[in-house]
């Protein structure tokens, strides 16, 4: 029988893995965006919110938008809406 490495538990988008989603954790992604190589390796996977292999301003938005309560659904609506005022 192989000994497998445990597995490593961790939510979306916090970075400083306190438990909670809040604004140090955006923080802590924009200073690695401006600051490249400030987080290790669990966090960056952590920070890349989108799932797209990249930390930038999409991470951050997405990470603010899920802190404010704002879906997805909602940005596609608001952005309808705004289409529909020009």
């Amino acid at each position: 029988i192989t000994n497998l490495p445990e597995p490593i538990y961790a939510i979306l988008g916090d970075v400083n893995q306190d438990g909670i989603v809040n604004v140090t954790d955006v923080l802590q992604i924009v200073s690695e965006i401006l600051n490249p190589n400030t987080l290790n390796q669990l966090q960056k996977d952590i920070a890349d919110y989108n799932r797209d292999g990249q930390i930038n301003v999409s991470d951050v938005i997405r990470l603010v938008n899920r802190i404010l309560g704002i879906t997805q659904e909602e940005i596609i609506i608001i952005q309808d809406q705004i289409s529909n005022l020009e």
